[in-house]
């Protein structure tokens, strides 16, 4: 972890993440984070761990340990229109450069072990064997024919970027770009998925698939300047082992919905209505999803909560009333309000956390 760690901090250095244009903070990005999720479902046995990170410096970076050290594979991902070309990778940008050229300074940089250009549309074209143009579904740069071999060593002549062309491959997507169709696609790989790993297991396919993209598309969508590595791993990157509470939680959601049955049932005997209840309800989920997402703002959070409400003490009352007095304490707390402020959590959601917490206890 020392190496890869030190890699982090050498991206911290050189990049900020990248705000999000219209276009891409829709289709593109809902098909970023699902094509992101399926390459973790075909990567997860095939390491002892790894860190994902979404959005930051390219589109997608898996690394992926094994033997104590992290190897990383990097991937450009790309909707288009029409075929992709040689020409197409190596055209210049005014202010980005070319596709190819920024694969291979960050594959360079940061010591790829693989490069990929990851489309809805296959790459044309001509391959070493026989001279001919194809559109293969994969398609190795180490396999190209002289004549576009040369174009990408003209085209790196002179900007200091070294041809990573052995280490570099283009393949169409493995989901579908029209949102319904990759939706089923993507919810068929993760049953089988987990269906593999936890047999017998009751869930619903569709809340741990909201569950799973949401952890995705909040880490793309983040977008402030980050401090640390503790902090890009916050908030850019998911290890094999939260990718795993992610699932388990969604695994164990039955059990959760039974613990806030259990509360209502006790609010409703303190004749507590509807309104009142269902914020409460809400806000529990919520914060189920948060100690996941977020674990180490969270942990700090409920760290202070749990100390302010033993400060307070219970008393002998009802469920609500003694929520509502450690409640009038936790929210004058200017570090717990600062707190929740991170989080992005209101305070319906803080008051679910009391009466969660005391509950609990």
């Amino acid at each position: 972890m020392k190496n890869l760690d030190s890699i982090l901090k050498s991206m911290l250095q050189v990049k900020s993440p990248a705000k999000l244009a219209g276009a891409r903070a829709s289709n593109r990005l809902s098909w970023q984070a699902c094509e992101s999720l399926a390459i973790i479902f075909n990567e997860f046995d095939n390491c002892d761990d790894f860190i994902a990170i979404f959005d930051y410096l390219e589109d997608f970076i898996l690394y992926l340990k094994s033997n104590s050290s992290f190897e990383g594979n990097y991937y450009q991902m790309k909707t288009g229109s029409n075929q992709w070309t040689i020409d197409a990778l190596i055209k210049e940008e005014k202010e980005s450069g070319s596709i190819l050229s920024k694969m291979f300074e960050i594959g360079d940089k940061f010591k790829a072990k693989e490069l990929e250009f990851v489309s809805n549309k296959k790459l044309k074209a001509r391959k070493t064997s026989d001279g001919k143009v194809v559109s293969n579904e994969t398609l190795k740069f180490s396999d190209l024919h002289n004549d576009e071999s040369i174009k990408i060593t003209n085209h790196l002549s002179g900007k200091g970027i070294n041809d990573l062309s052995q280490i570099t491959s283009s393949r169409l997507s493995m989901l579908p770009i029209k949102v319904t169709d990759r939706d089923e696609s993507l919810k068929g790989k993760m049953v089988s998925f987990v269906d593999s790993k936890y047999p017998k297991s009751k869930y619903s396919p569709l809340t741990l698939f909201l569950s799973l993209t949401n952890e995705v598309e909040r880490r793309l969508k983040y977008e402030d300047e980050l401090k640390d590595v503790d902090e890009l791993k916050e908030e850019k990157c998911l290890n094999k082992e939260q990718f795993k509470s992610v699932i388990e939680s969604s695994l164990n959601y039955e059990t959760l919905e039974k613990l806030i049955d259990r509360i209502e049932s006790q609010l409703q005997s303190e004749d507590k209505d509807f309104s009142t209840i269902r914020p409460i309800k809400s806000g529990i989920r919520r914060i189920n999803n948060l100690r996941i997402a977020r674990p180490h703002y969270f942990g700090l959070l409920l760290k202070s909560v749990s100390q302010l409400i033993q400060a307070v003490g219970t008393k002998e009352a009802t469920l609500y009333d003694q929520a509502e007095d450690c409640f009038k304490t936790i929210k004058a707390d200017k570090d717990i309000i600062e707190k929740i402020g991170v989080l992005c959590m209101n305070e319906d959601e803080l008051f679910a956390m009391v009466i969660y917490e005391i509950f609990e206890s």
